[in-house]
Order: C-alpha cells, then sequence, then structure tokens
C-alpha cells in the first residue's frame, strides 16, 4: 500500500516538503559554508566568495554579528577586519613609535619551486625563526601533496632519500586555510620512539605568526612510522597526521608549549609540503 493510499494526498506532500527543506538545511549549513576552502583550483574566487556570502548574512538576517565561532573563524581567514568590539584594549597595543621587530628581517631564500602554501610573508617570518646555519639555504621542495601524493609512506621515503639535507621544514595547512607547521634539525625517521633536539619547534600563522620553542620538560620532540607522524608530546601531540595524511588532531604539548595549531583539534588535510635545506643560496 502506498504512502498516499495510507495516510493521503495532502499528508504526504507535507512529509516530502519537510524532507527537501531538512536537506536543503543540511547542504546550506555544511557543505556551502565549507566550499571556499576546499576549491583549490578556485581559491580566490572561493575567499570573495565567502566575503559576499558572510556579508549579506549579516544583512539579511539583520544581524552585525556573526551566527557562530567557525563562521567568526571564516572571517578572519578571508582577511575581513572583525568588529570594532574584538579588537585588543588599547594596553595591550603596541607603542605607535615602536620600531622593536621580534623576527629581525633576513633576505629570502632562494626556493627550488614556488610553494603552493606558504606566501612570501610567510617565508619571511620562518627565515627569521631558523637557526642561524639554516637561514641563509637553499630550500629544495622534497613533499609536496598535490605533486606526489597523499601518503605518508611517500613522506618518508622522499625524505630519507635526500641525503646532502640535514634539517627539513613541515608545512600543514588544513581545510579551513590554517597554515602551522614544525621544524625538525635532523632528518625524518622510520622509528618506534621519539627522536630529534631542542632545536625542533612548532609554528601557527593564525590568528597571527606565533612560534613555539622546547620548553625543556620533555624530550618528545618527533616521532614518525608508517602508522604516524607527530610532534610534542606529554599532555598531547602539538600536531599528528595518520598514514593517509587525510586526518590530524593538534593541541597543547608540555614539550612545546603551545596552543592548538589548526583550525580544530580534528583536521582535515587540504595540502603538505616538507621543505629541506641545502645549499648556501647566494
Amino acid at each position: 500500500m502506498s504512502l498516499i493510499d495510507a495516510v493521503g494526498l495532502w499528508p504526504t506532500f507535507c512529509v516530502c516538503l519537510g524532507t527537501l527543506y531538512f536537506w536543503m538545511w543540511i547542504f546550506d549549513r555544511y557543505y556551502k559554508r565549507r566550499w571556499p576552502h576546499q576549491m583549490r583550483g578556485g581559491r580566490e574566487g572561493g575567499k570573495e566568495g565567502g566575503k559576499k556570502r558572510l556579508y549579506e548574512k549579516g544583512r539579511r538576517g539583520g544581524r552585525g554579528r556573526l551566527d557562530t565561532e567557525e563562521e567568526e573563524a571564516e572571517l578572519e581567514l578571508l582577511g575581513i577586519n572583525k568588529p570594532p568590539a574584538s579588537f585588543p584594549p588599547p594596553s595591550s597595543l603596541p607603542p605607535s613609535d615602536s620600531t622593536e621587530d621580534p623576527f629581525p628581517p633576513r633576505p629570502l631564500p632562494s626556493l627550488s619551486e614556488p610553494s603552493t602554501i606558504l606566501s612570501k610573508a610567510h617565508i619571511k617570518r620562518l627565515v627569521a625563526s631558523l637557526p642561524e646555519r639554516d637561514a641563509m639555504r637553499k630550500w629544495v621542495k622534497v613533499y609536496c601533496m598535490s605533486r606526489d601524493g597523499a601518503s605518508l609512506s611517500t613522506l618518508l621515503y622522499k625524505v630519507m632519500a635526500e641525503r646532502k639535507l640535514s634539517s627539513f621544514l613541515l608545512v600543514i595547512e588544513d581545510s579551513w586555510g590554517y597554515v602551522f607547521g614544525g621544524y625538525c634539525p635532523c632528518p625524518f625517521q622510520n622509528a618506534t620512539g621519539y627522536y630529534g633536539t631542542g632545536e625542533s619547534f612548532v609554528f601557527k600563522f593564525h590568528p597571527q605568526f606565533t612560534l613555539y620553542k622546547w620548553t625543556g620538560k620533555n624530550d618528545y620532540f618527533i616521532l614518525s612510522n608508517a602508522q604516524h607522524l607527530a610532534m610534542g608530546g606529554g599532555g598531547g601531540f602539538a600536531f599528528q597526521l595518520d598514514d593517509e595524511l587525510d586526518t590530524g588532531v593538534s593541541g597543547p604539548s608540555d614539550t612545546y608549549g603551545n596552543t592548538r595549531l589548526s583550525s580544530r583539534h580534528v583536521f582535515k588535510c587540504l595540502s603538505i609540503e616538507v621543505w629541506g635545506f641545502g645549499d648556501i643560496h647566494d
């Protein structure tokens, strides 16, 4: 017996209409919101579309504030200024005549090929944070997810095959556009325990560039094998990637004293690069 025969035409129509509206709500709340960050080929267009959507949302609902924390993060990621109420108080702002730069300028390095994640501003911050011996070296792109495929085994193989490179920088971009990673002063290994030195560090660029150095509390620097790649430990990983480089986690760690680096505790990887430091560049 059909639904129409059981309950009648009008109740059946209401059920179908309600089901349609439910799936339209799911689409708008979940999928549509994430499109600008997943459309890799149309990155700039995605940002413009995201700006328009966020502005129209405020006008349409008659509200000047964003509905959720996620939309606040998206707005800041797209480069739209937050409402004045979110600005830090004047006492926390540096003096207008201050010329102190916590990251002394260094010349931009030579790159073996362009980065799909890092801008010149990103690279400038990272170069200023590297140990002196690597600051002027050429950056060699050892691994790139879009070029080499999403596989931790491939990443480790390509890094371990580079005999002439002694230190590496891992850069991650998650599905919400948060850029973060870590510096490893030695090649990655296929090991069952932690390795590395206190020169290692982790970093993030959102909401501003922050560097987290070794705290001295433990020596859980780097852990890498065929199952996962992680930095930091004691209380949690600073970040950890799975064997398919698809999903990761990030949280506070005792090793580096960091806060969460990614957009969420559990995140999806959009892109990953590994840079090695080789010949001194001119």
